[in-house]
């Protein structure tokens, strides 16, 4: 995993098929709600696009 990228996800995820998101920016001055929805969002619609889901 890159250390220096704003989302990261461990390559451990892929292998043990769960795991986290860690979001590594550090302004405070956003809804972290908002941000971890659109974070997963994101990643949902990756998923269903390669046909994954």
């Amino acid at each position: 995993s890159n250390r220096g990228a704003s989302v990261r996800i461990p390559w451990q995820v892929e292998q043990d098929q769960k795991g986290y998101i860690e979001d590594r920016r550090p302004n405070a001055n956003v809804d972290p709600y908002v941000v971890t929805r659109l974070i997963v969002d994101t990643c949902c619609t990756a998923l269903e696009k390669a046909g994954q889901v």
